[in-house]
């Protein structure tokens, strides 16, 4: 089903026909707690040693009591000295109840948002916290979702003792933190399923409860492991195949292991029919639907000089099932990575990386087999004063031997950018792009090149409404020409989505989305039109609330 909508509601991917996320929030300032602190010490501390000054001054007979007034006289210039540490000390626990007021409204939230974002922070290259990852997550806001995560890296930029205090939000169980949200939509879309591009209507109910266990993750620098969970049953629908539940699940893995090495581990499981991109991020796929399995494992370490460069290695697979009769393959793909990292500021830095990827022949396709190498520059953090992302420009090379005329070879420029520039608290934007290559079930092509471009906005409204808008463009260009034309085929998607939403209260939201959709190909057969229309309804630990306190 090619059509997508785009709420800000903690759902990611309710389908990829259907939802795509949003960008995680903007990180909170906790500056704002250390000024209490110096008010409160000085208040108190400049009355007692004036009164009691006086006293002592006036009883000049005993020269050793005299010797004592001066002192405390003096000692009011001497004793800011003596309280500053006092004051250090004291601040981090004046600072706490600051921080559970900011963590109402931001922290959670941003928390819980890379949370579900977790199989999508699963790059298909492989990469941990890759750019093209994150851009993929962050894509899917303007058209149907690729792998789901765009996590944003707002955590680091939070200060020591006030993240401790925020991440402990939720419901505790000694070390184990849990944070349970459950959303339920209503669906109204028309999107292609069956056997053939043209889409058909249907209404239907979803529940989605969406389940996040953490321990460690209040403690800077120490261990962290993190499962969530997240499965969706659809009710009420004319086609039996969405009666089948989806599952996804991520469980990640953070451990220091002496003083400079740090290892990182990530598997993700996903099963379902109408999560398209979990199976092919370029949206090739997008009707004769099957239910698909796919895993994913990465396991990488990073080293530490103990200045501002560092450099990490990993290794991924990446492995995808589906069954029979599916519009697409079963494949496999297996990277190894290694960067050269350089600490620009405090919530900045530049990546060098080299990756080398290999698609091995499928049983079902044999001609997608690859081998690709890509050099790529990245930078990501706060590039500039309110503008923060993820900028990354490379050069890959993929040979493609069994591929057909004019299709066995790729070498250009692979992108993945996403910025989000804020204006005021309550508005901002974000320009969103990639350009990557995908394995092809397309005739002899063994992989084709998607390029696309997307704008998102959020708007605060009066009423404590929020409007959330988007707009993207993608191309999928393929190489070989195709059976009947004496040039290759190419896809035009282009897509739009409005919708307006409403915290209730803290923990609970109401939104409303619209999107719409439309694919044009040189081949009349893949052309295709569809809509989404979807209402929301929130429970429990939600996503950022940007602006007017609506979670997105």
């Amino acid at each position: 089903m090619s059509v997508t909508i785009v709420p800000w509601a903690p759902v990611r991917d309710l389908s990829a026909k259907v939802l795509w996320p949003t960008a995680a929030g903007r990180p909170e300032a906790a500056s704002p707690a250390a000024p209490p602190p110096v008010e409160h010490e000085a208040r108190p501390a400049a009355p007692p040693p004036a009164e009691r000054e006086a006293a002592p001054t006036a009883e000049p007979p005993v020269a050793h009591e005299a010797a004592p007034a001066a002192e405390r006289a003096v000692e009011p210039e001497v004793t800011p000295a003596a309280p500053l540490p006092l004051e250090r000390e004291a601040a981090p626990a004046a600072q706490p109840p600051v921080a559970a007021e900011a963590a109402a409204t931001a922290e959670p939230p941003v928390r819980h948002e890379a949370t579900p974002a977790a199989p999508p922070a699963v790059p298909r290259e492989g990469q941990l916290g890759s750019a093209a990852g994150d851009v993929r997550d962050l894509y899917a806001k303007i058209l149907p979702p690729p792998a789901g995560v765009g996590p944003e890296e707002a955590a680091p930029a939070e200060g020591g003792a006030a993240e401790t205090v925020v991440q402990r939000e939720g419901f505790q169980f000694g070390p184990v933190r849990l944070l349970p949200t459950l959303v339920t939509s209503y669906i109204d879309a028309d999107t292609a399923l069956l056997d053939t591009p043209q889409p058909v209507r249907d209404r239907y109910f979803q529940i989605e409860p969406r389940l996040t266990f953490d321990l460690g993750a209040a403690v800077p620098g120490g261990r962290k492991v993190e499962l969530t969970y997240n499965p969706r049953f659809r009710t009420s629908t004319a086609f039996p195949e969405l009666r089948h539940a989806t599952h996804l699940a991520t469980l990640s893995l953070e451990a220091p292991v002496g003083g400079r090495f740090t290892v990182r581990a990530l598997h993700h499981y996903a099963r379902g029919l109408i999560e398209t991109t979990e199976v092919d991020p370029g949206r090739e796929y997008f009707f004769r639907l099957s239910p698909f399995t796919r895993q994913q494992t990465l396991a990488g370490v990073a080293v530490s000089s103990g200045g501002r460069f560092s450099f990490d290695v990993l290794g991924s697979r990446d492995s995808v099932h589906l069954s029979d009769n599916a519009g697409f393959f079963d494949h496999r793909t297996d990277l190894v990575a290694s960067s050269l990292i350089y600490e620009l500021g405090p919530a900045s830095h530049a990546l060098l990386r080299y990756a080398w990827d290999h698609i091995p022949p499928s049983a079902q396709r044999a001609i997608i087999e690859s081998r690709a190498s890509t050099v790529s520059l990245e930078v990501k953090g706060e590039l500039i004063p309110l503008v923060r992302g993820d900028l990354m420009v490379g050069y890959r090379h993929l040979s493609a031997p069994r591929g057909g005329t004019g299709g066995t070879q790729f070498d250009g420029t692979v992108v993945a950018a996403s910025l989000r520039k804020e204006f005021t608290p309550s508005a901002s934007v974000s320009l969103i792009g990639f350009r990557d290559t995908y394995p092809s079930g397309f005739e002899e092509n063994a992989f084709y090149v998607a390029t696309s471009a997307g704008l998102e906005a959020d708007l605060g409204l009066p009423l404590s409404l929020v409007f959330h808008g988007t707009v993207g463009w993608q191309r999928n260009g393929y190489r070989v020409p195709a059976a009947g034309l004496a040039v290759p085929r190419r896809d035009e998607l282009i897509g739009w989505s409005a919708g307006v939403g409403r915290s209730l209260t803290r923990w609970s939201f109401l939104r409303g989305d619209y999107r719409q959709d439309r694919r044009d190909s040189n081949l009349p057969a893949f052309d295709t039109n569809g809509h989404v229309f979807i209402v929301q309804l929130g429970l429990g630990y939600l996503g950022p609330a940007p602006v007017g306190g609506v979670p997105r």
